[in-house]
């Protein structure tokens, strides 16, 4: 038995235009479901931020700059110590420092404070002395530092200091005990200064002239006495 073909076509057309027509009406239902995209940016991110909140400000390094009132001591020596002031610092910060270095060496490095107007004024004492400055030998240098949470950290101008040799002095020659009399020869005692009889000006040669000018007048008159006696 043989089978007309042509209502089968008809109803696989009408299938396929059943299948459009429904197509056709449920898409607009459908795209007006859908939300609004937003359209795609380039770049980087922009983070909302909550109206009202302040912008956080970027932290800047404070400025630092310090002063040694001494910056010369001798050799084996730091005298009174070295006294340090400063300004620009940051009140509260516990990490606050003063250090004196000899080239990459650190020769102390103690924690210090900062007064509430952001100055520093504080006088530190080496534990080592150092000898005196010599060509192949490293400067002392004093700088002040503050570190942050952060791991920043923020550093003054350094400040040199100089090591004087100690000068050399002659050795003293001994001198005579107080104790004991120093002896002076005999012969090298001045005349001038031996003792003398007070000058009456004569010699001992003019009192025997007139000496004997006394025994011979004397005489004479003796002599002539006896003469005219005898007459």
């Amino acid at each position: 038995m043989s089978v007309n073909p042509a209502p089968i076509r008809l109803a696989a057309l009408a299938a396929a235009a059943g299948l459009l027509l429904v197509g056709l009406v449920g898409a607009p239902a459908a795209a007006e479901e859908l939300p609004d995209q937003p359209e795609p940016t380039v770049g980087l991110p922009v983070e909302e931020s909550d109206e009202g909140a302040e912008e956080a400000v970027p932290f800047e390094l404070p400025t630092l700059a310090i002063e040694v009132e001494n910056t010369v001591y001798p050799e084996g020596d730091w005298l009174d110590g070295i006294h340090v002031t400063g300004s620009g610092f940051i009140p509260g910060i516990e990490l606050t420092r003063v250090t004196v270095r000899a080239g990459q060496g650190t020769l102390i490095s103690p924690l210090i404070e900062v007064d509430p107007d952001g100055a520093i004024d504080v006088v530190i004492m080496p534990g080592a002395f150092v000898g005196a400055d010599t060509p192949d030998r490293p400067r002392f240098m004093v700088h002040a530092s503050q570190s942050f949470e952060d791991g920043s950290t923020a550093f003054s101008n350094e400040v040199q200091l100089s090591i004087t040799a100690a000068a050399v002095e002659a050795p003293a020659e001994p001198a005579a005990p107080a104790d004991q009399p120093v002896e002076v020869p005999a012969d090298s005692v001045d005349d001038a200064s031996k003792p003398q009889l007070a000058e009456t000006g004569f010699d001992g040669t003019g009192s025997a002239l007139v000496a004997l000018m006394f025994v011979a007048i004397g005489g004479l008159a003796l002599a002539r006495r006896r003469s005219v006696s005898s007459r």
